[in-house]
């Protein structure tokens, strides 16, 4: 439940944290799994998403009415944010109906793929997505066959990546 006028920053917010989460898990992970294995380095991972998971589950409420962490001042804007939302009517241009609720989620889907906006945003995400996993799942062995480094070593190069995308995130975004 974020104000529309916040929702950019938030995201910017969310994805610089998983970029800085990845600067700090390489070179954690590296000197963990060479210490101890990479199923041990599997389990503390594991343990620590599912603990996240919970304290999620416990503090996430649906609505701002709901959260008891929130200031009376902090709730009434969250709520009339939500509502005045809610409240804005959705054209849809080729029905000629106006409707404040969509009747299902495969309409959505649906409406969705007929704008090529939204194909040039899916298509951007799969090749930065297809890039970083790449860059994640490979550059450990590369520097280890031909380098001869293994990831404790090559720290820092490992990073890089990930240094340059946290760069550009803070020069560019707002």
């Amino acid at each position: 439940w974020l104000p529309p006028s916040e929702r950019a920053r938030a995201c910017t917010v969310l994805d610089t944290g998983i970029t800085a989460g990845s600067l700090i898990a390489l070179p954690l992970s590296g000197a963990i799994a060479t210490r101890f294995g990479w199923r041990l380095t599997l389990a503390l991972y594991g343990t620590f998403s599912l603990a996240f998971a919970g304290v999620w589950s416990f503090l996430a409420c649906d609505t701002p009415a709901a959260c008891s962490y929130c200031t009376d001042t902090e709730r009434e804007y969250l709520t009339s944010a939500i509502a005045l939302r809610s409240t804005t009517p959705i054209s849809n241009k080729d029905s000629g109906k106006v409707s404040s609720k969509w009747s299902s989620l495969v309409e959505q889907a649906l409406l969705g793929l007929r704008f090529k906006q939204l194909w040039a945003i899916y298509a951007a995400h799969f090749g930065f997505n297809f890039g970083v996993y790449f860059v994640n799942s490979w550059s450990a062995l590369y520097y280890l066959e031909v380098f001869g480094l293994r990831p404790d070593e090559a720290g820092l190069h490992l990073m890089m990546p990930h240094l340059t995308n946290l760069g550009v995130k803070v020069l560019v975004n707002p």
